[in-house]
């Protein structure tokens, strides 16, 4: 899915600026202002979601599945309907890759050929061997992982200060990649030069493909070099994945090499970098929101703990998926008809743009009571359907890094939350964007401070990341 900037009509003396980058600040609240689906996609679809018809056309929206020839957009709400879309993968097909939108080399097409570009028995049948090896069976080796890599990268951090504030975004896109190197590849010679390579790779596609000014020639020869640098190191863990199959500090890779035959070199060097940054990005993005919403909420920390100390993770489960919930990593999925399809009674021609919002089914009443308060204590008994909470996707492409994420999520926070407390070191006023992820427009700072030790006050979070994690100053 391209990239969307949100755009806001500019009230008067209300625009700020923060680390360089500019946003402005609406003066309504996100669940009432007035917009259309360009200013603000996610106040429209929550407006469009309470009309009676699960098919809602949507203006201007038109490219978002990267189709150039597309018959027209329309937004589907509800549970039946997603259900409808996201359960046949042979009529709601992925959007068009990027490689296949601009044309890329063979090289990049192949680097992003895993599980997401396969379709029909093909795909039905490497979905199957990957969700065994991501299964119980490899459980234990992929908590080790999470662990080896959490402690890495908690050795340094704050060097041992009472009180130190970071860019929380960076931070935590460094905690991301450090524990996906560790569990997709585990403890090899190399892992950290893959884990930079790819994030560059990754950012350098996302730029490519949102932003017209970037594509240059120049920024393709970029783009290629740095490609077919990632495309060697993978394969280079590849091949010393292969000689070290039963090692104990082994990540998935290996497990993958042992399935019989199952995935070639070139299979592996895809499925290691698509798996790669769906367990990585996905994971800073949420880290960010998770750390943010804490650093609202002093108390939660302390409750938190203390639930740690007693043996139970409950608050930490509550406060990953009620994250999840307000601020899903994809707020909007899309799919494209490669046939005829009917939904709802409403007939969709070839090539239409279907777009499913999990952003707003995590906000219905029905499902979620009292949706647009942050309640993590409400997961103590709440168990939404598969296509009422789907923060991963769902059907027959949900993510099957799901559990990894989770996993990681809550291990993260429960190691940060053991060791700190987490503030704002000064009042921040933050808007938020979509590319590829749903996540803070400008780079937080946070102030992390050993417990007991911060004698200051807590600064609030404002602007429209504020309404995103539902932090509500008047209740």
């Amino acid at each position: 899915m391209r990239a969307i900037h949100r755009k806001v009509v500019r009230p008067r003396a209300a625009v700020r600026s923060t680390g360089g980058v500019e946003f402005r600040l609406a003066k309504r609240h996100l669940l009432t202002q007035e917009s259309d689906f360009t200013d603000d996609p996610l106040s429209w679809l929550l407006r469009a979601a309470g009309r009676s018809n699960p098919i809602v056309p949507v203006d201007g929206a038109r490219g978002i599945a990267r189709a150039s020839d597309s018959a027209g957009t329309v937004a589907v709400f509800g549970a039946n309907a997603v259900r409808a879309v996201l359960s046949d993968s042979e009529t709601f097909g992925m959007p068009v890759s990027i490689s296949a939108r601009y044309a890329f080399p063979p090289i990049l097409t192949k680097l992003n050929s895993a599980l997401f570009s396969m379709t029909g028995a093909p795909h039905r049948r490497r979905q199957r061997v990957l969700s065994r090896a991501l299964g119980p069976t490899f459980s234990q080796m992929r908590y080790a992982a999470i662990d080896r890599g959490l402690t890495i990268y908690l050795g340094n951090f704050g060097d041992k200060q009472d009180n130190f504030d970071v860019d929380l975004f960076d931070s935590m896109r460094r905690l991301a990649r450090i524990v996906a190197v560790q569990v997709i590849f585990g403890d090899q010679p190399g892992g950290n030069e893959i884990g930079a390579v790819a994030q560059l790779y990754f950012d350098l596609r996302r730029r490519y493909a949102s932003k017209e000014e970037f594509r240059q020639p120049v920024d393709l020869d970029t783009l290629i070099s740095v490609g077919t640098r990632l495309d060697s190191l993978l394969r280079s863990q590849v091949r010393s994945a292969r000689g070290r199959l039963h090692a104990d500090d082994a990540g998935l890779i290996q497990h993958l090499c042992r399935t019989d035959g199952a995935f070639d070199d070139d299979d592996l060097v895809a499925h290691a970098n698509i798996l790669f940054m769906s367990s990585s990005e996905p994971i800073a993005t949420a880290m960010t929101w998770i750390v943010l919403a804490l650093s609202q909420d002093f108390a939660l920390c302390h409750r938190i703990r203390a639930d740690l100390a007693y043996g139970s993770a409950a608050l930490v489960h509550g406060l990953v998926r009620e994250v999840l919930r307000v601020v899903p990593p994809s707020a909007i999925i899309a799919r494209l008809t490669t046939r005829r399809a009917v939904i709802g009674g409403t007939a969709l021609p070839v090539k239409t743009e279907i777009l499913i919002s999990p952003f707003v089914e995590h906000r219905r009443a029905r499902v979620f009571r009292d949706p647009h308060r942050f309640f993590p204590d409400r997961w103590g008994t709440l168990q939404p359907g598969p296509f009422e909470y789907l923060p991963f996707g769902g059907g027959v492409r949900s993510c099957l890094g799901k559990r990894i994420a989770l996993e990681t999520l809550e291990r993260a926070t429960a190691a940060l939350v053991q060791r700190f407390d987490v503030l704002l070191p000064r009042p921040q006023s933050l808007d938020w964007r979509m590319n590829t992820t749903l996540q803070p427009a400008a780079q937080p700072l946070v102030r992390f401070t050993r417990p007991g030790n911060y004698k200051g006050s807590e600064n609030e979070l404002s602007g429209k990341a504020a309404e995103l994690l539902c932090v509500d100053r008047d209740r």
